[in-house]
């Protein structure tokens, strides 16, 4: 038995998955398996696979082709063979010491699930953004948590290792009837169950951002099923001695969920979709319990709680990105100005050193001090 098990569902990330299954293979932790399987892949990815499974035989290669991430990642469930499991997407990639830290944690602490941080990799500018990470470091139950298990971490399955019999006491799968925010509801269903969970306050995986064809980058509707995800984590919470906490922290984190949904929204009619889905559903639970609001969602809970419609709350938003904007233009504009005077300073010092070696005092000094220069070389060879 390996280790540990990696499921990567395949999805037409031909263009980078080589730099992904690299990034596995150099891991100082040799003890693993990698379980790839077809996301009903329509570009040369399989054909990556397929290379590199010829050269290693720690790469389980599952052809069937499942439609969904959901079912993908499920197959890799019932595939793999590792003590623990831990996903990774196709176009991401990790650092050489994750798979090590993975396994050394979880052995060391006797965890169900142990947490890493993440950062998005933007390969056009070569820059790492929105580093998250715990904050903090070493084991702690559902209970210790509170209802901050839902802000200390983020809800994908790719900064996690599972034991893998843990998941399996648990019967825990992923939820192939919702088509997003199936791994939120993977990933905080496992930590209200786990018998403790393990953090550890280092980036160690690489989310790539615009990637044509990724998730983020589709026009989904995202919001009914995101709402639905936080119903399940609601009637998982209530089977938990520490339901009271957590279901305030669920009402919190369905603020921060509407905030993130609707700020990503493609159009007017996905934005008033989403929110005709959050006030349904989860808005009347967290106006009945205002009290429960914390300060960092506050802002969100005036805003709705103030609108008189989806129109007024998107104006107000996209008024909020439209000044996120401007910031960053404004700040952009003072380092292209800080960037034009260090050049400019650069320059002049070049020019000042040029016109110094042209002086003829620089020109006389050199030739002086060229003859003691001469003695010295002189010297050092007769003692040699």
């Amino acid at each position: 038995m390996p280790a540990l098990s990696v499921i990567i569902p395949v999805y037409n990330k031909g263009d980078y998955l080589a730099d992904c299954l690299r990034s596995i293979q150099a891991q100082t932790l040799r003890d693993f398996e990698i379980v790839c399987v077809n996301n009903n892949s329509t570009d040369c990815s399989m054909n990556v696979v397929r290379k590199f499974a010829e050269h290693d035989p720690r790469i389980i290669v599952a052809e069937e082709k499942i439609p969904g991430a959901a079912a993908a990642r499920n197959k890799g469930l019932d595939l793999a063979r590792g003590q623990f499991v831990t996903f990774v997407d196709a176009d991401d990639y990790i650092d050489n010491t994750l798979f090590e830290t993975y396994a050394r944690k979880l052995n060391e602490s006797d965890a169900d699930v142990c947490i890493i941080g993440i950062d998005h990799f933007f390969p056009e500018i070569q820059t790492y953004l929105y580093p998250t990470k715990p904050g903090f470091t070493g084991p702690k139950t559902a209970e210790e948590l509170d209802g901050n298990l839902f802000f200390v971490t983020t809800p994908s399955v790719c900064t996690k290792a599972f034991r893998r019999d843990s998941i399996e006491r648990l019967g825990l799968r992923f939820n192939t009837q919702l088509k997003t925010a199936e791994d939120m509801l993977f990933s905080f269903t496992m930590l209200m169950k786990a018998r403790s969970v393990y953090f550890v306050d280092e980036i160690l995986y690489h989310y790539r951002q615009h990637v044509a064809g990724s998730l983020t980058h589709q026009t989904v509707r995202r919001g009914a099923q995101a709402f639905d995800s936080l119903e399940m984590l609601k009637q998982v919470a209530e089977t938990s001695p520490a339901f009271d906490s957590l279901y305030a922290g669920l009402l919190n984190f369905s603020l921060e969920q509407a905030r993130y949904i609707m700020q990503i929204s493609c159009d007017a009619d996905e934005f008033i979709e989403q929110y005709d889905a959050y006030m349904q559903t989860w808005w009347p639970q967290v106006k009945r319990n205002e009290v429960h609001i914390r300060p960092e969602q506050r802002y969100m809970f005036e805003r709705f709680d103030k609108a008189q419609s989806a129109i007024e709350l998107m104006h107000e938003n996209w008024q909020d990105i439209v000044n996120t904007l401007n910031w960053y233009e404004q700040r952009c504009a003072q380092l292209e100005h800080q960037r034009s005077a260090e050049t400019q300073e650069r320059d002049d010092l070049k020019r000042c050193i040029g016109e110094l070696e042209e002086s003829t005092t620089y020109k006389v000094g050199k030739a002086i001090m060229a003859i003691p220069c001469t003695l010295k070389d002189k010297l050092r060879g007769l003692r040699g």
